[in-house]
């Protein structure tokens, strides 16, 4: 009986320990987002300094934007944690609309980009949700 009661409280931990993975090294939320969807860690993150976009749209060609690009992907380990489209897409909607951005063009179960201006300099970002990821593109 005394062992059940070693066993349990060790595999509750192990459990915890492994349930949390950390964002890759070396990456940060991009500062016109600082908070990102709960659960979600980063799991990529690439920066070019000067490169171009395809923003989405929902009616004609895509929106194609230069500058620099900070390309972020987020993940969640327990699908039970993923989030919604929909839900991805209003908390982008409305971390853009709190910094005094405009959407540009939603797929309210997909995707949502729009643009604000940041010291004079128009900054075009997009968030692109899919099965357990959700992908986040600012060009500045």
């Amino acid at each position: 009986m005394k062992t059940r009661f070693l066993v349990v409280p060790a595999l509750l931990l192990s459990g915890t320990a492994l349930a949390v993975k950390p964002d890759k090294p070396g990456c940060t939320d991009h500062p016109l987002f600082p908070t990102r969807m709960p659960a979600y860690r980063i799991e990529t993150c690439e920066l070019k300094e000067f490169a171009s976009y395809d923003f989405l749209v929902t009616k004609g060609p895509r929106r194609t934007v230069e500058g620099k690009l900070t390309f972020l992907t987020y993940a969640v380990d327990d699908r039970k944690d993923d989030r919604s489209g929909l839900e991805v897409v209003r908390n982008y909607e409305n971390a853009l609309k709190k910094v005094g951005g405009t959407v540009q063009a939603s797929d309210p179960q997909r995707f949502v980009n729009g643009t604000v201006v940041v010291d004079g300099r128009e900054v075009w970002a997009e968030a692109l949700k899919g099965n357990g990821k959700i992908w986040l593109s600012p060009i500045t």
